[in-house]
């Protein structure tokens, strides 16, 4: 005991340390199963199904919680960043997008001008209203996409801004996930790779837009971009992808004050394979 704490030495730490010792960090799904049990056991058997329904439920409900504050808190992070001059950003600041025919106006023998297949592929016709289109009937295991690299030598630490629109007629409404997905893989300076950095789409049919920043470990040489529609039976359309380095307009200017309000953070799956 030292100044009335009580120290326990390295060695004798690992020593008790066992497979069973609650310092490990054990799987979720098996934490939630522990501590349904105690009420499973009061309740006939027939109304299991109902209690794991409102477990997921109120997990739900706290994951979105702390989604929404992580948010806040990197948008705060943002601004303190980029706002802290008081000259008002214009809309001349923001730069070009990088993603080359992002809305998929041009193409000829059913390929998209500098989109390469993933997977089985997509659909390209001369377009009417301008969208690159995935279409699985025939089951879930297909997987299907469109991908484009593009080269930034960057040489710092640069936050990307990503974002895309998209819909979908499909029966598969799973939680959002990397399967149906704007996803970014990342190709250092070092040639090291972050693989994953994903903005998923919820399945509806009414077009929606999504946007992320991403916050690189290392400065970026090539980013590999991926539009996604994979295990999933039903039609997926994709429009006006872009790819451009943040900046103060994105987050600071009232002009801008939806994408400022609603901006997502993209982040590292770090159990995803690459695509």
């Amino acid at each position: 005991v030292v100044l009335g704490q009580q120290v326990v030495p390295f060695p004798l730490f690992w020593y008790r340390r066992s497979a069973t010792s609650l310092g490990h960090v054990t799987s979720a799904a098996l934490y939630r199963d522990r501590t349904r049990r105690p009420y499973a056991a009061e309740l006939p058997d027939a109304m299991e199904p109902m209690l794991r329904l409102v477990q997921g439920l109120q997990h739900g409900i706290v994951k979105a919680r702390d989604e929404q504050a992580h948010h806040q808190k990197m948008q705060e992070m943002l601004t303190t960043l980029l706002c802290r001059n008081n000259r008002k950003p214009s809309k001349r600041d923001s730069l070009a997008n990088l993603v080359v025919n992002a809305n998929f106006s041009l193409g000829r023998n059913g390929m998209a001008e500098a989109w390469q297949p993933f997977g089985e592929g997509y659909s390209w016709f001369v377009p009417s209203d301008g969208h690159l289109m995935m279409e699985s009937l025939e089951g879930a295991g297909r997987v299907m996409g469109a991908s484009q690299s593009l080269l930034l030598r960057h040489e710092h630490l640069l936050p990307l801004l990503v974002g895309a629109r998209s819909k979908a007629d499909t029966d598969h409404h799973m939680e959002l996930d990397a399967d149906y997905s704007l996803y970014i893989d990342l190709e250092h300076a070092d040639g090291s790779f972050t693989y994953g950095c994903t903005l998923p789409f919820r399945a509806a049919p009414e077009w929606q837009t999504v946007t992320g920043v991403i916050f690189p470990s290392k400065p970026v040489m090539i980013v590999h971009i991926h539009v996604v529609f994979r295990y999933r039976r039903g039609t997926a359309r994709f429009d006006d992808v872009f790819l451009r380095t943040l900046v103060a307009y994105d987050v600071c200017s009232s002009e801008n004050s939806t994408l400022a309000a609603d901006v997502a953070i993209g982040r590292r799956h770090a159990n995803d394979p690459p695509v």
